[in-house]
């Protein structure tokens, strides 16, 4: 499997719909209950056609929050809502999704090092931005 494709919207709203299916019951969901409906989704009152999150082409996200919320860009850059790539983590399946480095996907400019141990050996970023084995 291809992990190497650009992140789209797509890859958001995946996530975010993930974050708050309680069915995941992540710990963090609490964290999108500024757009708007994401609690009732998580609730279980709305269907998610109904949350404020709509992917208008493959690199825009609209959302749409319950109110005003000046910290919202703060929000976005917690890990929670970082992108999921959909076709790797169903094929890995959720309960093996980021629990060792082959089932770990990611955008970031890293490498998760093999035989990782703590987050601070996890990975290794180059001076070029580009990931490299040690």
């Amino acid at each position: 499997m291809d992990k190497r494709r650009p992140v789209t919207a797509k890859d958001f709203e995946f996530a975010w719909s993930q974050a708050l299916n309680p069915d995941v019951a992540s710990d963090y969901a609490y964290f999108l209950y500024f757009i708007k409906n994401a609690e009732k989704y998580f609730n279980g009152e709305v269907a998610w056609d109904e949350v404020g999150v709509k992917v208008v082409d493959d690199y825009t996200l609209e959302v749409t929050m319950e109110q005003p919320t000046p910290y919202a860009l703060f929000l976005f850059s917690f890990g929670t809502l970082a992108p999921i790539n959909q076709r790797f983590y169903e094929a890995v399946g959720a309960d093996l999704y980021s629990t060792e480095a082959q089932y770990f996907c990611t955008n970031a400019r890293s490498l998760l090092l093999s035989g990782a141990t703590t987050i601070r050996s996890l990975c290794r970023k180059t001076m070029h931005g580009t990931a490299q084995q040690t």
